[in-house]
């Protein structure tokens, strides 16, 4: 982790390098970036734009605009057209002129394999059965926290050794730790050691092979002579089919960026940290489409209605919209599948906890924290007309009675109080009722102050690790920053620190941290950083440097962690969700105190006195006894 978000010190300069004023002839590498990341966003959509950039790249570069027009037509055929095959593809070459390429995946801590990358092989060993004289490329590099001397490839080919592969017939690349290494590096080694290979098959899980296509066949594209004459071409697949997985375009986007030799601008994009707002958007306030309609499952990232538990989750998504000038007025399907990809790790928190319901609404974009108080006030109400929309269809739906957890992280978490304030104040029968039910708010990455409990008493900041309908509020940063958009200077936050759940500034050290978690089906790092609140309120976070966590954002200064405010605490996140939970549950009518729930293993639905079983819990329910 630290080699990699190392490369991000450097984006904020190369993207005001990058989108310099348009007047100016701009090379062919700039160009690229914005052709590959307005197909990652946008698709077909942004047919018109791609075909203006392809012509300002031919002047540029024509050999260039030649290949990389061919790689726009291959992730379309990608994402379109290709047929995953989940059985040995039959029809290929019978000599060593083909190669089965197997994909690496992350080994666990100790260097041993986890069961994904096995299946992969398991794929790999009926290729390798069905055509005998074919070789059998394992591509991955080390990715064990705890054993340096294991890669990937290493032990996949032990592996295939041992269940029967020839030796001569296995191949191994053990530097690559992404897809787009993972290409370059293969094919360095078929020009240089085995030029006859002229087919490749990638095997990998389904969900990674379009991607795993995409780039292969892109870096063929790029080595090539010539546009169109490729050595080597991947003619088929085989993949193992896995339970679940999804890997959106602009990661596909990322990756080709790599492959063009733009390894800062990739790994911003993997890291979701790409700021992408200065270039032309591809909508305007004009092209505003009605009010979205709740009512069914199409306007919401996550919508589980079919699952009985006791406790809700209304998730609202932070911000992922880089391109509009104020709102995301055009909710497509690209821009979807951001808000999912923003949302894969945060859910983590949560999902064992209750079900979760999180809308796609016209959320503010990165350029409306850089507009004038006024208009930034007019895009929020527009955000907040969806996110209200939604709460009311959600409440008189959905809810029956089930308890509420609010959370939201940057954007998102601000878009919680403003629920709290439009929905919980007063003394309505409604108001009474939704303050009873709610167990708490996560409202990450974004600022209470006296001021707001004041004007909204509704809003009582967390003052431990079990109170509920209370708001668990923190903003990190490293200590050395003066002010940031969250705690602009002169304003003290109402923070709690989510290691020792304490609200002064007594430090928490680093082991109290039972993990963070870096990455979507990353695996927790414990202890990886401590933390105390500091004189303005922010939670300042010891242990780790700004060097190895940058701000990513250019709208934030050097010393802001905002991006890894739940990532930094995650599994004390998650178990504190859990242990808000069951001190709620206790509260509750006849269900007694959270050691009787927990002896007894079932939680109640509302108040119509169904039980479901909730086993998850019972480890939070004994670590509050004790």
């Amino acid at each position: 982790m630290k080699k990699i978000t190392s490369l991000l010190l450097t984006l904020s300069l190369l993207l005001c390098c990058a989108l310099g004023a348009r007047a100016e002839a701009r090379s062919a590498q700039e160009i690229i970036e914005e052709l590959v990341v307005d197909y990652g966003s946008y698709g077909d959509e942004a047919e018109a734009q791609i075909q203006a950039l392809l012509k300002e790249l031919a002047a540029a570069d024509a050999d260039a605009a030649a290949r990389w027009e061919s790689i726009l037509a291959l992730w379309k055929s990608a994402q379109t057209e290709l047929t995953v095959n989940c059985e040995v593809p039959e029809g290929l070459c019978e000599t060593d002129e083909l190669c089965f390429v197997v994909l690496g995946f992350q080994l666990a801590p100790d260097g041993s394999m986890r069961e994904e990358l096995i299946e992969r092989l398991t794929v790999a060993l009926r290729c390798a059965e069905r055509y005998p004289n074919a070789l059998v490329l394992c591509t991955g590099g080390g990715t064990a926290a705890e054993d340096e001397t294991a890669t990937e490839a290493g032990r996949m080919a032990a592996w295939l050794l041992e269940h029967g592969v020839a030796e001569d017939r296995v191949l191994v690349e053990d530097k690559s730790l992404t897809t787009a290494q993972n290409a370059i590096y293969t094919f360095d080694i078929l020009e240089s050691q085995y030029p006859q290979v002229k087919e490749l098959v990638i095997v990998s899980s389904d969900y990674h092979i379009a991607t795993g296509t995409l780039l292969f066949g892109a870096e063929a594209i790029l080595r090539a002579e010539t546009a169109g004459d490729e050595t080597a071409q991947v003619v088929s697949n085989a993949a193992w089919q896995a339970p679940s997985g999804a890997l959106p375009p602009m990661f596909q986007a990322g990756a080709l960026i790599e492959l063009s030799g733009d390894v800062e601008t990739a790994f911003a994009i993997y890291y979701d940290t790409y700021d992408i707002h200065e270039l032309p958007p591809l909508t305007s306030a004009s092209e505003s489409p009605a009010a979205l309609d709740y009512a069914g499952a199409a306007n919401w990232a996550y919508f589980e209605t079919d699952e009985e538990r006791a406790v809700d989750v209304f998730l609202i998504c932070p911000t992922v919209d880089t391109r509009s000038e104020a709102n995301a007025l055009d909710l497509n399907d690209k821009l979807k599948a951001r808000f999912l990809s923003a949302l894969d790790l945060e859910r983590g928190i949560f999902e064992e906890t209750g079900r979760l319901f999180s809308p796609y609404y016209r959320q503010m974009s990165i350029n409306a924290y850089t507009l004038s108080d006024s208009e930034r006030e007019e895009a929020k109400k527009l955000a907040f007309a969806d996110v209200s929309a939604a709460f009311r269809w959600y409440l008189d739906n959905e809810n029956g009675g089930r308890g509420i957890i609010l959370a939201g992280f940057s954007q998102g978490g601000e878009m919680c109080l403003e629920l709290l304030k439009a929905y919980y104040g007063g003394e309505s029968a409604e108001a009474q009722a939704l303050r009873e039910h709610l167990v708490a708010v996560y409202s990450i990455g974004w600022m209470v102050t006296e001021e707001m409990t004041e004007a909204y008493p509704q809003i009582v900041p967390a003052s431990g690790e079990t109170d509920t309908g209370t708001v668990v509020c923190f903003d990190c940063e490293d200590g050395s920053v003066e002010e940031t958009i969250i705690i602009p200077a002169g304003m003290k936050a109402l923070s709690i620190n989510p290691l020792n759940w304490k609200t002064d500034g007594t430090p928490a050290d680093k082991t109290l941290n039972h993990g963070a978690v870096l990455e979507a089906g990353g695996e927790p790092i414990p202890a990886l950083c401590g933390a105390a609140i500091g004189a303005r309120g922010e939670l300042i976070v010891t242990d780790v440097t700004a060097a190895d966590y940058p701000p990513g954002l250019d709208i934030f200064p050097e010393g802001a962690y905002h991006l890894y405010d739940y990532m930094f605490f995650f599994t004390n996140l998650k178990e504190n969700v859990a242990a808000r939970t069951a001190a709620w549950l206790s509260r509750q009518d006849g269900l007694g105190t959270p050691e009787a729930i927990c002896a007894r293993g079932v939680l109640r639905v509302g108040t119509a006195g169904d039980y479901q079983p909730m086993s998850y819990l019972d480890a939070e329910y004994a670590r509050i006894k004790r």
